[in-house]
């Protein structure tokens, strides 16, 4: 059986902060906010790890 990858949101391409206070946490790749980290929201409607995860280059812009 394979084992679920890591996924830490905050590290991702695709992660963002909102200003809405009831939902502060969102996902550009799948066009979503959230009160809770967007992976675990994944996880909950997929049943498996955020497959779209990228990690964050450093010191470089996001393009989305």
């Amino acid at each position: 059986m394979e084992q679920d990858k890591k996924v830490n949101c905050i590290k991702c391409e695709f992660y963002y902060a909102t200003w809405n206070s009831q939902q502060p946490r969102g996902c550009r790749i799948f066009r979503f906010e959230s009160s809770t980290m967007p992976c675990y929201v994944v996880k909950k409607e997929t049943g498996k790890s955020c497959e779209a995860y990228r990690k964050k280059e450093h010191g470089s812009k996001s393009k989305y």
